[in-house]
């Protein structure tokens, strides 16, 4: 199984970037990040997606100043997700779906996937109002 990870604006469910991920995932502000998103609300390492012991895709907040939330609710440690959760770290809204793409193939940009994480536009928070 693979994961897709996807900056959307949750107003128009507009997806403005997506990645093919390779669990675990890093992501955060460092361009040393798998997933490297450069916006000042996110920590450089902000959080990391994984499979926990009993194999179900779980994230991690790494301590992070502005938090990691699942469907609004700030996590403290750890949480496992469900399809269809949504998951914000600082002020961006990501959201993971289950895919059977390819590793190789970044759908958005055409190149490797997670080699060039920069999106090409943030939807924070701000946006939405």
């Amino acid at each position: 199984m693979r994961y897709k990870l996807q900056i959307y604006n949750p107003a128009t469910v507009a997806v403005e970037r997506e990645w093919i991920l390779q669990l675990p995932a890093t992501v955060g502000r460092s361009p040393d990040a798998d997933v490297s998103i450069g916006d000042d609300s996110i920590s450089r390492r902000h959080c990391q997606f994984f499979l926990n012991a009993n194999g179900a895709l779980s994230v991690h907040d790494f301590g992070s100043m502005n938090g990691t939330y699942v469907d609004e609710q700030r996590i403290k440690k750890r949480v496992v997700l469900n399809p269809g959760d949504s998951v914000r770290v600082g002020s961006i809204c990501l959201k993971l779906e289950w895919t059977d793409e390819e590793l190789t193939e970044n759908r958005t940009m055409g190149k490797p996937s997670v080699t060039s994480t920069q999106p090409m536009r943030l939807v924070t928070k701000n946006d939405l109002r």
